[in-house]
């Protein structure tokens, strides 16, 4: 698996909050698996960083739970915290124990 090209991650997750919004069910959870934050060339460093945590924001305004969990084990930590929160995003530090993480995060998200 590898990136295609670049991302924008906030306009990624307003179409997902969009779309999300119109299903009918008792929780909404979007788990977003992430190599990097805001890589496009019109759209690094403070500008897009700014925009996906407005977009964190506005998804989870409208009921849905984010969590982020970056593949990338040289992320900055500290930008994850500001954009996320505390307790909504993980590092994996070994892509092979991905889908492990995976089930680990779904489970505290729906046993909190």
């Amino acid at each position: 698996m590898s990136a295609i090209d670049n991302s924008r991650t906030g306009a990624a997750y307003r179409y997902c909050a969009e779309y999300l919004s119109w299903i009918a069910a008792k929780r909404r959870i979007h788990i977003d698996i992430l190599s990097d934050l805001a890589n496009d060339p019109e759209y690094t460093g403070e500008k897009g960083l700014r925009d996906t945590a407005d977009a964190v924001r506005a998804i989870r305004s409208r009921g849905i739970e984010l969590f982020a969990l970056s593949i990338n084990p040289k992320i900055d930590h500290s930008v994850l915290e500001s954009i996320y929160g505390a307790g909504h995003f993980q590092i994996v530090s070994d892509i092979k124990h991905l889908g492990e993480n995976v089930v680990s995060i779904y489970k505290t998200i729906v046993f909190s």
